[in-house]
């Protein structure tokens, strides 16, 4: 057995030993899954030559034991083995030993190529030795120093994907779908009126049209509550004298047409009359009544006959004949009526 290098510790040597008898003394057919790509094979040789990697690294992160190591001559797989997280992982490399199946396999000065199974993405990947491979020998044992390296092009791997990247080799989860508006990746959405990006049906309107529901519970329909609250009602459920100071003020009324209420206007008090040439002048006290009412005042005769109008609350009434008794009585009108004339004066 010839050692290029020794190997490093006595357990790697009893390893390497056990190693060479257990394949020299085998004569099969080998093979490995490798995920989507089928199978590794190699048939059993009793020329072989070794490589112990002495560490390697995935995407800078330590290997998984699923995974697996093989060497290629021309592109034909004349070894394999699982990666080692522990390191020093050992990949046999069948020689040409004339039997079946061999005629490709390694030849004095032959250099592999080595290939990486990454399990986890299904992917096979070209590893890059940590120094230089040397040439196969005959029972040749080569450690092969340094970080053995192998990278995956990371990116969308659906090819459904509207981001796929055809070179990627291991998925990101950056796979994303075109929105309604074309976008990859964006976040449009067809909203229920079957508008893109639109707002849907907005807050109180009932349908994509923006009606409202009406009073009859009905979608766009015309129905309306009354002043009084009614669906379709003509408002006179509540229709009543609002007015406080009316005699009939309805405390339940909503509204008022203006014919609603009754008005009671009060005479006025303390009529007094002082004569002079002529003419008799006349004084009162306006009404005292509930509702705040603007007066103008009525001069009425003993006989009913409007006499004058007056806004004040004192008047004289002229042209009259000497000795002549003359009565005269006042009526006090407001914009709601009117009161009855006065005690005569």
């Amino acid at each position: 057995m010839n050692l290029s290098k020794k190997t490093r510790g006595g357990s790697k040597m009893k390893k390497l030993i056990f190693l060479l008898l257990m394949l020299g003394s085998m004569y099969a057919r080998n093979c490995v899954d490798v995920g989507s790509h089928g199978q590794w094979c190699y048939e059993q040789s009793t020329l072989q030559a070794f490589y112990f990697l002495e560490d390697i690294a995935i995407d800078g992160e330590s290997v998984d034991p699923n995974d697996l190591v093989g060497a290629l001559k021309d592109g034909i797989i004349v070894g394999f083995f699982a990666a080692d997280p522990v390191g020093y992982t050992t990949i046999p490399l069948m020689g040409n030993d004339g039997g079946s199946g061999q005629v490709d396999y390694m030849l004095p000065g032959d250099v592999a190529s080595l290939v990486y199974f990454d399990a986890s993405n299904d992917v096979i990947l070209s590893l890059t030795p940590g120094s230089e491979l040397p040439g196969w020998g005959v029972n040749a044992s080569f450690i092969i120093d340094g970080i053995s390296t192998a990278n995956n092009i990371f990116g969308c791997t659906d090819s459904s994907a509207c981001n796929y990247n055809s070179s990627a080799t291991a998925d990101d989860a950056s796979c994303a779908v075109s929105d309604c508006s074309g976008e990859c990746g964006g976040s449009a959405s067809v909203d229920e009126c079957g508008e893109c990006g639109g707002p849907g049906i907005l807050d109180g309107e009932c349908d994509c049209a923006g009606n409202v529901i009406d009073c009859n519970s009905e979608c766009g329909g015309s129905s309306t509550n009354d002043v009084c609250g009614e669906c379709d009602g003509d408002g006179s459920s509540c229709l009543g004298c609002t007015t406080d100071c009316a005699d009939n003020y309805d405390s339940n009324a909503v509204w008022d047409d203006g014919s609603q209420c009754d008005y009671t206007v009060p005479k006025i008090s303390n009529l007094s009359a002082a004569s002079g040439a002529s003419r008799v002048i006349l004084s009162w006290d306006e009404p005292v009544a509930d509702c705040d009412l603007t007066y103008s005042y009525d001069v009425i005769d003993d006989s009913g006959v409007f006499v004058k109008s007056t806004s004040a609350t004192t008047t004289q009434v002229v042209g009259l004949d000497a000795g002549v008794e003359y009565c005269f009585g006042i009526q006090a009108v407001a914009d709601v009526g009117s009161s009855g004339t006065s005690e005569l004066a």
